[in-house]
């Protein structure tokens, strides 16, 4: 069955045929264009985080707490999800930090997670080795003293 026929058929609710360039998410390249086969997932109303996300470079420079070759700790603002949800690939501590930073996308990985309401320390890894030492930091049960 051709394209054009599934189309006409019903086979796709609301299909629209797009021939242009598309601005993806930071987990993808920018402006490269649809390839025929290709396929796009649109949401009419993706969640949003404007208030956690967009504050100012100057705003997430004062929320880093450390940052170095390996770890990038900052205090996440509340309002704010840790990872990205399928609806919004961008707005998330990383995606934020990455993009109000001036960082390279994708270059934060999560370590552990924080409620979306909730506020507070993240750590982040600048490499995949780091992100596993800081995972059992994390969900250790010992404390040092």
């Amino acid at each position: 069955m051709s394209k054009q026929s599934w189309i006409e058929g019903g086979g796709c609710g609301e299909c629209v045929e797009y021939t242009g360039t598309l601005r993806r998410s930071s987990q993808l390249p920018i402006g490269m264009a649809l390839l025929p086969g290709e396929r796009v997932r649109v949401h009419e109303a993706p969640r949003r985080y404007r208030d956690g996300c967009w504050t100012g470079a100057a705003e997430w420079r004062r929320r880093v707490i450390h940052s170095d070759d390996e770890l990038f700790v900052v205090n996440k603002p509340s309002r704010l999800p840790t990872q990205a949800h399928e609806s919004n690939a961008v707005e998330c501590v990383g995606g934020c930090a990455e993009a109000e930073l001036g960082l390279p996308p994708g270059s934060l990985r999560i370590a552990h997670r924080l409620d979306a309401s909730t506020s507070g320390v993240l750590l982040l890894g600048r490499t995949p080795a780091a992100v596993g030492p800081a995972r059992l930091v994390t969900t250790s049960t010992l404390i040092a003293m």
